[in-house]
């Protein structure tokens, strides 16, 4: 509970302070640039647009995936004659944006609802069973595999980023692992001494 309790309001906190970005980052951004000398402004500008849409088009094949995972999860839940199957594959697709909390509390709530509404043992743990197959073939192997080939950096790498931040920092590292890897890509990618760095994680 202690952990949980700190994942909440690490999430909450992360929350608040992208709102205050999205409000007032460009201005920010703008300030810090005229502060630099006039030869790095354009390569500072070129990473921060660069990270940006990066990381626009990572919320775009997140938010994908986790509504592939909400659609099979009420396939799922229809085909074992569980009541209102749509309204779980919504719980299931919006609680993956929460790190661990998220599928720790769709699984328990497919547990819950199997053993209510079910009779036969078996039956009852197929749906929780599915989602925990189906969550971790998408979020250790299927995204780590995406999120290389779209940042053409290697899935190794993507694979190592979520294990490192995720030791490091818990269920927040695991959410910010693949945008920090991003703005990190776009860094190496833009600074021409820092160019072989990116040669060697890329694909």
């Amino acid at each position: 509970m202690s952990q949980a309790r700190n994942g909440i309001a690490g999430l909450a906190l992360t929350l608040a302070l992208t709102y205050f970005l999205l409000v007032s980052g460009d201005s920010l951004i703008r300030n810090f640039v005229r502060q630099l000398p006039r030869k790095h402004r354009k390569t500072v500008l070129r990473i921060t647009h660069g990270s940006q849409r990066e990381i626009a088009r990572y919320l775009a094949v997140v938010s994908l995936s986790n509504g592939s995972v909400g659609v099979l999860t009420g396939l799922i839940c229809w085909a074992v004659g569980l009541p209102d199957p749509s309204v779980w594959g919504l719980v299931a697709g919006l609680a993956r944006f929460i790190p661990y909390l998220g599928n720790m509390l769709t699984i328990a709530l497919l547990a819950t609802v199997s053993a209510t509404t079910l009779d036969v043992a078996w039956m009852m743990l197929l749906a929780p069973v599915s989602f925990i197959v189906l969550t971790t073939i998408v979020g250790f192997f299927l995204e780590p595999w995406i999120h290389g080939f779209r940042m053409a950096i290697n899935p190794v790498i993507i694979f190592v980023a979520i294990f490192f931040w995720g030791w490091l920092w818990g269920p927040l590292g695991v959410l910010l692992a693949v945008p920090l890897m991003t703005v990190i890509q776009v860094v190496l990618k833009q600074i021409p001494s820092l160019r072989p760095v990116y040669r060697v994680i890329a694909r």
